[in-house]
């Protein structure tokens, strides 16, 4: 049944016959087949055009290697296809072994209705409509919340949304995730969404893997790379150092003592050899595999420290403060290099006798201060123009677009300030709670 078919007239002699009716009902017949075939092109174009854009969407998501823009694309495409009011996406902690009791979906990207209020929330994976639908690995769907038991999914009530779409994001071989769709009054999702929504989860679960696939590998080459640059240096630069130096020492033991002015010169010249070699160690020690293998920020800072307190005989105090929470990759390494560079320049530079070194993790930034009680030095003349391993300092935190700050004063020590906006890395976020 499409509708109905009807004729009326005014005129009073008008009477309808049999073979009126008979004509009628052949037009409606007629009518009928050509609104249902119209119908059926317009769905079949349709379907194309999702199937097509899909395709595209698909394509260009494997291509890609950001992951931030990745979940970025996906979260509005999302909105684009099925006509959600929202989207969020939730994803697994990388170690499978975190997924017991306990474990967490982190939000890591958000769109639309809801896309403020979600930032930074975590879901639980055995008490939420999302943890189950990511347990089953098959599509919940949940509508007329705002009708619902208040306690069901507060979250989702106090934004008016009242229609829930949750599509696990997995591959062939593991589960990553989930893709929230959010509808407000009046939307509902079908088994049509269910199927679109279905089929892009898993060409974005291929792609946000394939991210997490070049990610690991880049960091590979690099520490390579960092290795192949130490060893060099170990080979080369230091270990000349090492023959200089033994060879002015047996100079100076050939030498009579009737030669002040040459013994003092050879004196000079293995000091100089002697510093040399002690920043060709130090810069072997910086580009061997990161101190942050196997240790979180704090542990790595405190143990880099002690390790500089033993070598330079500086005083020297670290303390740490605020989230217990993991960091994105290259925020602990560009914070762990500036405290680095920062306290190679209390040692070589503001001949300081004690140093305090200060992290701050707060839920989405880091900050970390480096203070000496050295000579310092005029602004105007050293911090402008980027001496002591400023520049280098400036263009890591920039990187990151953080901010870097730096007060000092001629004998009033210097302080080193760093604070980068920081959310986690992309499986693993800060914490909150997020029902639904």
């Amino acid at each position: 049944m499409i509708g109905s078919f009807s004729l009326s007239t005014t005129r009073p002699e008008k009477r309808f016959s049999q073979a009126d009716l008979e004509t009628l009902g052949l037009l409606a017949r007629h009518a009928a087949v050509a609104i249902e075939n119209a119908g059926l092109y317009s769905a079949l174009q349709e379907r194309y055009s999702q199937v097509e854009g899909i395709g595209a969407v698909g394509a260009a998501l494997i291509e890609a290697r950001d992951l931030d823009d990745i979940l970025q694309t996906v979260a509005q495409q999302i909105l684009t296809l099925i006509g959600a009011d929202g989207c969020a996406i939730f994803l697994l902690p990388a170690d499978e072994t975190a997924w017991g009791d306990g474990a967490e979906l982190s939000l890591v990207a958000a769109v639309g209705v809801g896309s403020a209020a979600f930032r930074g929330r975590r879901l639980p994976l055995y008490d939420s409509v999302t943890g189950q639908a990511v347990r089953d690995r098959a599509a919940f769907l949940l509508d007329d919340i705002l009708a619902g038991p208040p306690e069901l999914t507060p979250a989702l009530r106090q934004e008016g949304i009242d229609s829930l779409l949750t599509v696990p994001l997995q591959t062939s071989t593991r589960l990553i995730g989930a893709v929230n769709a959010y509808g407000l009054p009046g939307k509902r999702f079908g088994p049509r969404e269910i199927e679109i929504t279905t089929l892009f989860a898993h060409q974005a679960a291929v792609a946000i893997e394939n991210a997490w696939l070049h990610e690991q590998g880049r960091v590979l080459a690099v520490a390579e790379e960092r290795n192949r640059l130490a060893r060099e240096i170990h080979d080369t630069l230091a270990q000349g150092f090492t023959g200089i130096i033994l060879q002015l020492q047996v100079a100076e033991s050939l030498l009579d003592g009737e030669e002040p002015a040459a013994r003092e010169r050879l004196t000079r010249a293995q000091e100089v050899a002697r510093d040399s070699l002690r920043e060709a160690r130090r810069s072997v020690l910086d580009l061997r595999p990161s101190p942050l293998q196997g240790r979180t920020l704090p542990e790595a800072l405190a143990a880099h420290l002690e390790t500089w307190r033993r070598h330079t005989g500086i005083a020297a105090h670290f303390g740490s403060t605020g989230a217990d929470r993991p960091l994105n990759q290259e925020t602990e390494e560009a914070v762990l290099r500036v405290a680095q560079e920062a306290l190679n320049n209390a040692y070589k530079h503001a001949q300081a006798s004690q140093v305090e070194v200060t992290l701050t993790v707060a839920p989405e930034r880091v900050r970390l201060t480096v203070c000496d009680d050295g000579t310092g030095f005029t602004q105007r003349s050293q911090g402008d123009t980027g001496g002591f391993g400023l520049v280098s300092m400036r263009e890591r935190v920039a990187r990151l677009a953080g901010d870097f700050a730096i007060e000092s004063a001629p004998g009033q020590g210097t302080c080193v300030q760093i604070t980068i906006a920081d959310h986690g890395p992309p499986a693993r976020r800060a914490a909150g709670s997020v029902p639904g």
